[in-house]
């Protein structure tokens, strides 16, 4: 390989045509970005009366957060403990009144070496937004009785 000043220039100008036009871009988007966006306020509605919707098994009540109605926790399985365990799942018992849906069922019991649990990399073919639908940051809601479902509608 010969050290020479073309091949040099070569190098450098290709190099700094790069950080220049990536500057450039990057300058560009931002000041567009700081003069037409603003933070959207955040709006949360929980009532007594509000966000209710019929189940199987009964009422749940959730709520509704920037126009997206949210429900947590909702049995889709009776008990999988004990004489339960190893068998086909069983339909949730019925409940009596409207049952809060606004927190996090349990989760299955699993050591904290699970991706996620120990800050891992997410994987690169999984969509950066589902970690919010996977992961719920509760590290003492650990349960066998686990058949709980989230819905976002």
């Amino acid at each position: 390989m010969s050290n020479n000043r073309r091949d040099f220039l070569k190098i450098f100008g290709s190099g700094a045509a790069t950080f220049g036009l990536g500057g450039m871009t990057y300058s560009s988007c931002s000041s567009i970005a700081d003069d037409s966006v603003s933070s959207p306020e955040q709006i949360l509605e929980v009532s007594q009366d509000g966000a209710i919707v019929e189940t199987r098994s009964r009422k749940v009540r959730g709520y509704r957060r920037n126009g997206i109605y949210t429900y947590k926790g909702i049995p889709y399985g009776g008990p999988t403990s004990g004489k339960n365990r190893f068998m086909a799942p069983t339909s949730p018992e019925p409940w009596a009144g409207i049952r809060n849906a606004m927190d996090w069922g349990p989760s299955a019991p699993q050591p904290k070496t699970m991706g996620v649990y120990l800050n891992a990399p997410v994987n690169p073919d999984m969509n950066p937004f589902s970690r919010g639908f996977t992961y719920h940051g509760s590290d003492n809601s650990y349960g066998e009785d686990c058949l709980f479902i989230n819905v976002w509608t």
